[in-house]
Protein backbone atom coordinates (compact mmCIF):
# COMPACT_ATOMS: atom_id res chain seq x y z
CA UNK A 1 0.00 0.00 0.00
CA UNK A 2 1.35 3.36 -1.04
CA UNK A 3 0.51 6.51 0.78
CA UNK A 4 0.29 9.70 -1.21
CA UNK A 5 2.45 12.46 0.20
CA UNK A 6 1.85 15.92 -1.21
CA UNK A 7 5.07 17.36 -2.53
CA UNK A 8 6.20 20.65 -1.19
CA UNK A 9 6.80 23.28 -3.83
CA UNK A 10 10.44 23.96 -4.52
CA UNK A 11 11.68 27.38 -3.62
CA UNK A 12 12.88 29.41 -6.60
CA UNK A 13 16.59 29.57 -7.18
CA UNK A 14 17.72 33.07 -6.09
CA UNK A 15 19.60 33.51 -9.37
CA UNK A 16 16.36 33.17 -11.36
CA UNK A 17 14.42 35.81 -9.46
CA UNK A 18 14.13 38.90 -11.63
CA UNK A 19 14.48 42.28 -10.06
CA UNK A 20 11.93 44.88 -10.96
CA UNK A 21 13.56 47.64 -12.93
CA UNK A 22 12.93 51.18 -11.75
CA UNK A 23 10.34 52.92 -13.82
CA UNK A 24 10.93 56.16 -15.61
CA UNK A 25 8.90 59.21 -14.57
CA UNK A 26 6.42 58.66 -17.39
CA UNK A 27 6.61 54.85 -17.30
CA UNK A 28 8.17 54.42 -20.75
CA UNK A 29 10.92 51.93 -19.95
CA UNK A 30 10.69 50.25 -23.36
CA UNK A 31 10.98 53.57 -25.13
CA UNK A 32 13.96 54.63 -22.99
CA UNK A 33 15.70 51.30 -23.66
CA UNK A 34 15.09 51.65 -27.41
CA UNK A 35 16.46 55.21 -27.43
CA UNK A 36 19.51 54.16 -25.38
CA UNK A 37 20.10 51.22 -27.74
CA UNK A 38 19.75 53.49 -30.78
CA UNK A 39 22.22 55.96 -29.26
CA UNK A 40 24.67 53.17 -28.44
CA UNK A 41 24.36 51.77 -31.97
CA UNK A 42 25.18 55.21 -33.40
CA UNK A 43 27.99 55.89 -30.92
CA UNK A 44 26.13 58.65 -29.09
CA UNK A 45 26.62 59.16 -25.36
CA UNK A 46 24.41 59.61 -22.32
CA UNK A 47 24.01 63.34 -22.93
CA UNK A 48 22.54 62.74 -26.39
CA UNK A 49 20.37 59.90 -25.10
CA UNK A 50 18.96 62.08 -22.30
CA UNK A 51 18.28 64.88 -24.76
CA UNK A 52 16.33 62.54 -27.05
CA UNK A 53 14.44 61.08 -24.11
CA UNK A 54 13.46 64.57 -22.95
CA UNK A 55 12.12 65.24 -26.45
CA UNK A 56 10.07 62.04 -26.22
CA UNK A 57 11.96 60.61 -29.21
CA UNK A 58 10.96 57.20 -30.48
CA UNK A 59 13.11 55.36 -33.00
CA UNK A 60 11.64 56.21 -36.39
CA UNK A 61 10.58 59.78 -35.49
CA UNK A 62 11.57 62.53 -37.93
CA UNK A 63 14.17 64.67 -36.15
CA UNK A 64 14.39 67.06 -39.11
CA UNK A 65 11.02 68.48 -38.06
CA UNK A 66 12.26 69.70 -34.66
CA UNK A 67 12.47 73.45 -34.20
CA UNK A 68 15.29 75.35 -32.50
CA UNK A 69 12.93 75.94 -29.57
CA UNK A 70 12.39 72.18 -29.16
CA UNK A 71 16.12 71.48 -29.21
CA UNK A 72 16.66 74.24 -26.64
CA UNK A 73 13.91 72.74 -24.43
CA UNK A 74 15.78 69.42 -24.52
CA UNK A 75 18.99 71.16 -23.48
CA UNK A 76 20.81 70.17 -26.64
CA UNK A 77 23.98 72.16 -27.11
CA UNK A 78 25.00 72.87 -30.71
CA UNK A 79 27.49 70.00 -31.01
CA UNK A 80 25.15 67.58 -29.26
CA UNK A 81 22.43 68.48 -31.74
CA UNK A 82 24.85 68.10 -34.64
CA UNK A 83 25.93 64.60 -33.51
CA UNK A 84 22.33 63.48 -33.01
CA UNK A 85 21.26 64.76 -36.44
CA UNK A 86 24.31 63.21 -38.11
CA UNK A 87 23.49 59.81 -36.55
CA UNK A 88 19.81 60.23 -37.47
CA UNK A 89 20.58 61.01 -41.12
CA UNK A 90 23.01 58.10 -41.37
CA UNK A 91 20.37 55.76 -39.91
CA UNK A 92 17.83 57.07 -42.45
CA UNK A 93 20.27 56.46 -45.32
CA UNK A 94 20.93 52.90 -44.13
CA UNK A 95 17.21 52.28 -43.73
CA UNK A 96 16.51 53.43 -47.31
CA UNK A 97 19.29 51.19 -48.68
CA UNK A 98 17.97 48.18 -46.72
CA UNK A 99 14.39 48.77 -47.90
CA UNK A 100 15.57 49.08 -51.50
CA UNK A 101 17.59 45.86 -51.24
CA UNK A 102 14.62 44.01 -49.76
CA UNK A 103 12.38 45.12 -52.61
CA UNK A 104 14.96 44.16 -55.25
CA UNK A 105 15.58 40.74 -53.74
Amino acid sequence: MHTFMPSTPALPDPTTIHQIEPSTPNGNIGMVDAVAAWCHQHKLGDEESQCLQKLGFKVGDDLDELTDKMWKFAGALSLCRMWILRAYRLSKDVSVVLQSSAQDG
